[in-house]
């Protein structure tokens, strides 16, 4: 359900703005690297980043 209401927020919030814009162009250019990149982090590292990432999400998907 998670990805479903990212794709939302995307498509109804950030592109309604330029800085959100930018950071969906962003995000698609340097996402894919950044992300294959994970495997390779102490796994501490890694958990706290999937923490901080399922939070941002849970607030995005509380949003309407």
């Amino acid at each position: 359900m998670t990805v479903p209401r990212l794709r939302e927020f995307r498509d109804e919030v950030l592109e309604d703005y330029r800085l959100g814009r930018w950071f969906v162009a962003w995000y698609y250019r340097h996402g894919p690297r950044l992300a294959s990149g994970v495997d390779r982090l102490p796994p501490a590292l890694r958990r706290a980043l999937s923490l901080a990432l399922d939070r941002a999400a849970w607030r995005v998907s509380r949003r309407s």
